[in-house]
């Protein structure tokens, strides 16, 4: 232990001497007692021929509707006194809050856009002119419907003399899309939404310029990654949005293009290695493609996970200086120059580590935590199944469990499940019929899923025979059959997953079960195969693990395992438990899944499975003492699909 807590000092201390040469001044522009607001967030900065010009909103608290946007401005080498410019009674007797001000310097017209709404979703663009750099504001002007100005990012003058503002809507799901203008705001256009099909959530966007019309977006995300697309054409048409190897953990960003062509991003990395993530690390990189980033200043880093260091603004003055502002613990702006010259770039890997976070982290789980969903398969197959599950659902020591809609006894379980809202109930997607004399048939039409069937006219008793036999249309209409039912019984699946792996058994139907996946926003039980060792642990178990599986399962877009398991057979019941233990010990830390098959004993158990005696051994083990104890002495965390789609959400 104090090994792992010298070496995390010694990281620490290190990050913290990164680009220190680089820093030419630290200062609040002001502070809490020089200030009638307790609260203040999202700074702008531009430079004037006067000197710079700060702006924030300030107020009692985000969004409430007395927040005002709030000017200082620096010259004889201090900043004056804070003073309020817009706030949200302009229009109105009703008031709103104003938010995320912009400012931007455009042909010595000093512009200050900003946000007036009761919040992002419902919030509409204006702006201020000020000719005097700054001293005094022209009335508000409201932009046109559908216009809603720069959001956080100040906006650039293209080589074709257009203004392009980086803009983005939340009103619909996070969209981002550009904003032009030639005429300095009297007529307007806008590009469609880069993201509309949803592949990616992103707002916030930053431009950088490559020359020769070629401009780059870096964009905040929901997928804690930093989003990049590009243009060819100034800004008209943009590339889909793709990750870059910089983690954001959902938090806004800013970059600038220096006049040497070098282009310096300013953001909240995620601590991978000891979790002090989110926004309590703020730093600059540098890039000279937009693509490969190197780690050059680090201006906050506190080990304190409550602090926060935010909405970063950043420009190159005339002098070649930086300078950024941030929000400081939301009770202060902080200004920070740098000088670029004194840049010693260190690859991000050499200063951050390069673990990857697992989903769990993603999920919001501490570093390091093992955390399982226990998960309950084949409810519905048979009388003893549900009632197996019924009894971990009731007495609350598993919540997690999939009904097998093709079966005799679904829809009893269905209309149970339907009465205990606690219980995580999903569709347990069945394409095999594996027993000898227990048998059932798909739900679709027989003649539309020739390829699903056998002989007998149930399902084929595994998986080869589905994959030679089924299209991924049949396998397909199946599926979505399985869900609707469940849906039309009632009850929307909180997941879905695949009997017997079926769905994994070639690259066609792992597709479908993605696609379908995404389309109902029901998650599947998608297995990160980013981690070499876990793609070669499936290969070994037979399953067609290519780089095309692997692709699919990288852009799939909602929560993914880090490892999927089963709870091991044992001789007896103590063995059983002890094979479990072994294999909850040999874990990693991430998020994985354990299935297990509880039943209760009875002779038709028998005369169904062989495999009777583990299925009713797993009936009692979760809720057996030991196994509790177990948990709480490990520290495992036990979760479920509700939980990881309430967190992922």
């Amino acid at each position: 232990m104090f090994l792992i807590i010298a070496t995390s000092f010694t990281m620490y201390a290190q990050q913290n001497q990164i680009g220190k040469e680089a820093i030419v001044k630290s200062k609040f522009i002001y502070e809490s007692d020089e200030v009638s607001f307790p609260s203040c967030h999202a700074s702008t900065i531009a430079e004037t021929s006067d000197g710079l010009v700060a702006a924030w909103f300030g107020g009692q608290y985000e969004k409430h509707p007395e927040v005002g946007i709030w000017v200082s401005r620096f010259s004889d080498g201090k900043w004056s006194a804070p003073v309020e410019v817009a706030n949200g009674i302009q229009h109105k007797d009703l008031r709103y809050p104003t938010w995320n001000p912009v400012l931007f310097n455009y042909d010595d017209e000093l512009f200050l856009f900003f946000k007036e709404g009761p919040n992002p979703r419902d919030w509409w663009g204006e702006y201020l002119v000020s000719d005097d750099n700054g001293k005094t504001w022209s009335h508000s002007c409201r932009l046109p419907e559908e216009i809603y100005g720069p959001i956080k990012n100040k906006p650039v003058i293209l080589e074709n003399g257009n203004l392009l503002c980086p803009s983005s809507t939340e009103h619909n799901g996070w969209r981002v899309h550009l904003e032009m203008t030639p005429d300095r705001g009297k007529t307007w256009e806008r590009t469609e939404a880069l993201n509309s099909g949803e592949k990616y959530q992103a707002i916030q966007p930053t431009v950088l310029e490559h020359g020769n019309g070629k401009l780059q977006i870096l964009c905040r995300s929901k997928n804690q990654y930093t989003l990049s697309a590009w243009s060819d054409d100034n800004g008209r048409s943009w590339t889909d949005l793709k990750p870059i190897e910089l983690p954001n953990p959902n938090s806004g960003i800013d970059a600038v293009t220096m006049k040497d062509g070098r282009h310096v991003l300013v953001y909240n990395h995620i601590y991978l290695k000891d979790n002090w993530s989110q926004r309590n690390v703020i730093n600059l990189a540098v890039s000279e493609d937009g693509l490969n980033w190197n780690a050059v200043v680090l201006l906050e880093n506190d080990t304190d996970k409550e602090a926060e260091f935010s909405y970063p603004a950043i420009i190159q003055t005339d002098d070649g200086l930086l300078h950024v502002t941030y929000t400081w613990n939301r009770k202060l702006i902080k200004h920070v120059v740098v000088d670029p010259e004194k840049f010693k770039p260190v690859p991000v890997e050499e200063v951050w580590g390069s673990e990857s976070q697992t989903n769990a982290e993603k999920l919001g789980f501490p570093a390091g935590q093992k955390v399982l969903l226990l998960h309950m398969d084949d409810l519905g197959m048979c009388e003893e199944a549900n009632e197996a599950g019924k009894y971990y659902i009731k007495n609350d020591f598993i919540r997690s469990g999939a009904v097998m809609v093709p079966c005799p006894n679904a829809d009893e379980f269905v209309e149970w499940a339907k009465d205990n809202t606690d219980a995580d109930i999903g569709t347990h997607l069945t394409l095999t019929s594996e027993w000898k004399d227990y048998r059932w048939a798909p739900l679709t039409e027989k003649s539309k899923v020739p390829g699903l069937i056998d002989s007998e006219g149930k399902m084929w008793r595994n998986v080869p025979p589905v994959v030679m036999n089924a299209t991924p249309g049949e396998v397909e209409m199946e599926i979505r059959a399985q869900i609707d039912k469940m849906i039309e019984l009632g009850l929307r699946p909180s997941h879905i997953d695949t009997h017997m792996g079926t769905l994994y058994g070639s690259p066609d139907f792992v597709k479908v079960f993605l696609d379908v996946a995404q389309e109902y926003h029901i998650p599947a039980n998608a297995i990160d195969l980013s981690n070499p060792k876990v793609a070669e642990f499936y290969r070994q178990a037979g399953y067609p693990i290519n780089d095309e599986v692997i692709g699919l399962l990288a852009d799939y877009e909602l929560p993914k395992l880090d490892n999927f398991s089963s709870v091991p057979e044992g001789k007896n019941y103590e063995d059983k438990k002890d094979n479990f233990f072994n294999l909850v010990n040999s874990l990693e830390p991430g998020l994985t899944e354990i299935i297990f098959h509880p039943s209760v004993e009875t002779e038709n158990l028998k005369s169904i499975t062989g495999s009777w005696q583990q299925r009713v051994w797993e009936a009692k083990m979760f809720a057996d003492p030991e196994v509790l104890q177990f948990f709480d002495e490990n520290n495992i965390v036990i979760t479920n699909w509700k939980e990881i789609m309430a967190r992922f959400e």
